[in-house]
C-alpha cells in the first residue's frame, strides 16, 4: 500500500503535467503547447490558425486581467499582437507603446485597430497589425526578459501592465513549424 501511494505521488509530481514544448490535445479541440511563460495554441487539432498566448487569471471582478497574444496570419505569414486588458477603452486610445527591458517603442495610431483579428467591436482590445512595427516588438520579445505595455487613456484600466517574456523564441519557432509541416 505505502508503495502504491508513493509511486502515485511520484507519477503525479513528474509526469502528470505538460512538458515546456510538448504539444497535446486540449478537450476544447486544440493543439497546445507551453513554452516558458506562454501558450501556444493551434485550432482545429492544429489544422487551423495559430497564436502564442500570455494571460494573467480573472478570478475576482476587480483582480488584474491582461492578454497578450502573438497570431501568425496564415495568408501572408506576418505576426500581429493582440493587446487586451480589464476595461481598456479601446474606441478612446490615443496613445500606445511598449517598453522591452527598458527600450520605448512607441505605436502610432495607424499601426493598430480596435479590436481583434477577427471582431473589430471586441471590447477591451486593440491589435498592432503594421508588419514593420511587430518586426521591431518581435526582436526585442526574441531577445527581452519582459515587455510592459502602456496606452492612455486609461479609462477605467489599469493603463500599464507588463508581460514576462520567456518562451516566445521557443513558441514563435513552434508555430512556424506547424505552418511548415502542413504547407501553410
Amino acid at each position: 500500500m505505502r508503495f502504491a501511494v508513493l509511486t502515485a505521488f511520484v507519477l503525479f509530481a513528474f509526469g502528470a503535467h505538460a512538458t515546456d514544448g510538448q504539444w497535446f490535445e486540449h478537450r476544447f479541440g486544440e493543439r497546445r503547447a507551453y513554452f516558458g511563460d506562454w501558450l501556444a495554441v493551434c485550432n482545429n487539432s492544429g489544422a487551423g490558425q495559430c497564436r502564442l498566448v500570455q494571460t494573467t487569471a480573472a478570478d475576482a471582478p476587480d483582480s488584474k486581467f491582461y492578454r497578450v497574444a502573438l497570431v501568425l496570419l496564415m495568408t501572408n505569414n506576418t505576426w500581429i499582437m493582440e493587446v487586451s486588458n480589464r476595461n481598456l477603452p479601446a474606441e478612446d486610445i490615443r496613445d500606445l507603446s511598449f517598453t522591452i527591458d527598458g527600450n520605448d517603442i512607441d505605436a502610432n495610431k495607424d499601426t493598430w485597430k480596435v479590436g481583434n483579428n477577427t471582431t473589430p467591436n471586441l471590447a477591451d482590445t486593440v491589435t498592432v497589425v503594421n508588419p514593420e512595427l511587430m518586426d521591431i516588438i518581435m526582436a526585442g520579445m526574441r531577445d527581452g526578459l519582459h515587455m510592459k505595455v502602456s496606452y492612455f487613456p486609461t479609462g477605467a484600466g489599469e493603463g500599464t501592465f507588463t508581460v514576462p517574456l520567456q518562451g516566445v523564441t521557443a513558441g514563435t519557432a513552434a508555430i512556424k513549424a506547424v505552418y511548415a509541416e502542413r504547407g501553410s
